[in-house]
C-alpha cells in the first residue's frame, strides 16, 4: 500500500436534528422559538462535557450523508431516512490537534422523537430552542452549524 508523506486529513459527518410541529411548518409563519434542536453532552475528549450535535468520523466505505445517518443512529438511536446537506466546515483549528473537515447535514422531525444516548460517547441530551442555542457552550463549530442549518431549513420550507 502506498504511504503518503503528508498528514492525512480527517472527515466528519455531523447532523443538526430539529423538531418542529407539522402545523407550524405548514403555516409557513414560524420563528426560531418554534424549532428545537437536539444537543448531546460529550462524554469523552476532546471537548468532554461540552454540548454538541450528533456526528463523527466518516468511514472509508460510506458517503458523507450515510456517515451522518450512521453517526446519528449510533449516538441517539434515531433512524433517519434522509438528510439535507447544509455546508462544509474547514477551519484549520476546528478540532484541535488534527485537521478535520466536517460536512454538516440536517433533518426535521415533526413529532419529537425518543432519543437513546450511547453512554460511551454521550452522557446526556436535551432539546433546546434554536433562539437559545448561543447560551449553551457547544463543541467545535457546532453553534455555526446549527445557525446555518436553521437558515437552510427556512429557505427550503419557504420556497
Amino acid at each position: 500500500m502506498y504511504e503518503y508523506e503528508f498528514e492525512q486529513i480527517g472527515h466528519s459527518s455531523d447532523t443538526v436534528v430539529f423538531y418542529c410541529s407539522t402545523a407550524t411548518l405548514l403555516s409557513r409563519k414560524y420563528y426560531k422559538k418554534d424549532f428545537q434542536v437536539l444537543l448531546l453532552r460529550r462524554a469523552q475528549e476532546p471537548c468532554k462535557h461540552l454540548w454538541c450535535i450528533p456526528g463523527g468520523f466518516t468511514e472509508s466505505h460510506e458517503t458523507l450523508a450515510d456517515g451522518a445517518i450512521r453517526e446519528t443512529r449510533e449516538e441517539t438511536g434515531l433512524v433517519l431516512d434522509n438528510v439535507m446537506f447544509v455546508s462544509n466546515y474547514d477551519s484549520l483549528l476546528r478540532a484541535g490537534k488534527r485537521r478535520v473537515i466536517a460536512s454538516c447535514f440536517t433533518t426535521v422531525f415533526t413529532q419529537k422523537p425518543e432519543v437513546t444516548v450511547d453512554n460511551d460517547e454521550i452522557s446526556g441530551y436535551k432539546w433546546v430552542n434554536v433562539d437559545t442555542v448561543g447560551k449553551h457552550k457547544l463543541a467545535f463549530d457546532h453553534t455555526q452549524m446549527v445557525k446555518d442549518a436553521y437558515a437552510s431549513i427556512c429557505k427550503t420550507v419557504q420556497t
